[in-house]
């Protein structure tokens, strides 16, 4: 059986704000945002934080462990591409 896909549409924000990526050393954080103000947060799975702006929106998300999770997808693709794998 083939399996259909449903687009999920949102509101269109003109223009689209700027991705900004910060990590933090000390926790290992990641956060991915746009910049505009967070309402709401849930946990979605162990070390996924997503943040919702007033509507209801994805704003934001924050990985935690971030090193450790994305490391070996990390060397995986530096492999793919015959470059050292990080330390």
């Amino acid at each position: 059986m083939k399996r259909q896909h449903t687009a999920i549409r949102h509101r269109q924000l003109e223009p689209l704000p700027e991705v900004e990526v910060c990590y933090t050393t000390e926790t290992q954080t990641l956060s991915i945002q746009n910049g505009l103000r967070v309402k709401d947060g849930e946990e979605t799975a162990r070390g996924l934080t997503a943040f919702y702006d007033a509507d209801g929106s994805l704003v934001a998300i924050d990985l935690e462990s971030a090193e450790f999770l994305l490391k070996p997808f990390l060397d995986a693709v530096r492999r793919k591409e015959k470059e050292k794998p990080l330390p």
